[in-house]
């Protein structure tokens, strides 16, 4: 069920952050404001909308201890706590200051945090939301106006706000998910449409409600409404989930494009007037940047698992043994993970030890075994067929014809390689020491 929110586009909504901090914050700040506004004698004397954004700050810092303060639900509770200190301080709630007050006070905490996919999406979207806000138009109300006027007035701005309100945020995190994540949920925006009205509506009242009537004995029927919203937006998961290219996998663009992208969407946010749309080109630099061609094969830096490209799907030649390099190598570079053709659809020979060519388009040996004897046996074979060869231990002694061996010694030295085959038969490696660079915990073996 997880994969499929993922699939299409409805994982955050399982997640403790923007959304869950807004609804439990925004249910106990209207809930306050309505009653002391309720009460005219309370009303007269009691400045109710400072008296309920306290009330809305406790009950976020309390979500927030009760969550165990991961890290999405620590940034949305500092966003919302800073929304209303502007009140309290008869400031705007819903601005870009408040945003930038939010974000250095994450970053005071942890300042790690910045260099987190999480961090950087969801203050991406905030911002494109806030810009939003103030570009919003004041709507004109009419005099008089009939009953169903109004209605069908308040549905269709409603309709209009939710669909530029996803479409705001999902364009402003999408180079984020493209880079970090390598997903495209193609139908993310119209279910989260369906969706929006059943959570913020049903669901995240009603489990505020039950919370609320559980110690009273009354919370039975508010959680048996909470599970029909959650039983309803499974049910969507599913549907557009099912649906043919729901999930399409991207290769991540080159290093540079992120912060370009970044810069865009900052541009975009903080401009007023049409000027801001200058800073689309840059905003969309992930999706619009050249990708280089997928790597041949990969292997671990220890060399006890390796991956070959077939077409554009990724092989995994040993696929019991610590798949997620594996896993993370294929969706950066593009590749659907996929277990069906197995090593022979790489034109390979595998057995426990190694996996030898089989007369395929891929020259290559890889050797996992560390016991001497049947090292020896498997490096002489793929001496005779292979013109590269990977050793998970030390090169045996003897000659070999071919003339690409990498053994212990170069993957203690490189970390993890991709290796590309060039047209004249050789190879072009590149390896991750000097990607990650000379740190106390990376640095490469003598």
């Amino acid at each position: 069920q997880v994969e499929a929110l993922r699939a299409a586009g409805l994982a955050h909504i399982i997640s403790i952050s923007g959304l869950h901090m807004a609804i439990v914050g925004g249910f106990v700040f209207g809930l306050l404001r309505l009653g002391v506004a309720g009460v005219p004698a309370l009303a007269l004397r009691l400045p109710g909308r400072k008296i309920a954004a306290g009330s809305g700050m406790i009950a976020t810092l309390g979500y927030l201890v009760l969550s165990g303060a991961p890290d999405p639900a620590l940034r949305a509770g500092v966003t919302a706590c800073a929304a209303f200190a502007a009140i309290l301080a008869d400031r705007r709630a819903i601005s870009l200051r408040t945003l930038a007050a939010a974000a250095t006070i994450v970053l005071i905490l942890r300042p790690e945090a910045v260099t987190q996919p999480g961090f950087q999406m969801s203050f991406a979207a905030t911002a494109a939301l806030v810009a939003l806000a103030e570009a919003w138009p004041t709507p004109v109300r009419e005099i008089s106006a009939p009953l169903a006027v109004r209605l069908l007035q308040g549905a269709l701005t409603a309709l209009v706000a939710g669909v530029l309100i996803s479409l705001a945020a999902g364009l402003a995190t999408g180079p984020f998910a493209l880079q970090h994540f390598n997903r495209v949920a193609l139908y993310g925006l119209p279910a989260n449409l369906v969706t929006e009205p059943v959570s913020t509506l049903l669901l995240m009242p009603a489990l505020a409600l039950g919370v609320l009537l559980t110690p009273l004995g009354l919370g039975d029927l508010p959680l048996e409404a909470a599970g029909l919203g959650i039983d309803a937006l499974n049910a969507v998961a599913r549907t557009f989930a099912g649906l043919p290219g729901a999930e399409q996998v991207v290769a991540s663009a080159p290093p540079w494009a992120l912060p370009v992208a970044f810069l865009g969407i900052l541009f975009i946010c903080l401009w007023r007037g049409p000027l801001r749309w200058l800073g689309l080109p840059l905003a969309l630099a992930v999706n619009l940047a050249p990708r280089m061609p997928s790597p041949d094969l990969w292997v671990a830096h220890d060399a006890a698992s390796a991956a070959v490209r077939v077409g554009d799907a990724a092989v995994f030649l040993r696929p019991d043994v610590r798949r997620f390099g594996a896993e993370v190598w294929a969706r950066r570079r593009g590749l659907s993970m996929t277990e069906e053709a197995g090593p022979s659809g790489a034109g390979l020979v595998c057995s426990a030890h190694a996996c030898q060519p089989g007369g395929g388009d891929l020259p290559v040996a890889v050797i996992w075994t560390r016991r001497p004897g049947v090292l020896l046996r498997e490096f002489q074979a793929a001496c005779a067929k292979a013109d590269l060869i990977i050793l998970r231990a030390e090169r045996p002694e003897g000659p070999c014809a071919t003339g690409v061996v990498l053994d212990d010694s170069d993957f203690r030295a490189g970390g993890a390689v991709e290796l590309w085959r060039r047209p004249d038969g050789g190879w072009d490696a590149l390896w991750a020491q000097p990607l990650r660079g000379l740190r106390p915990w990376s640095a490469p073996a003598p």
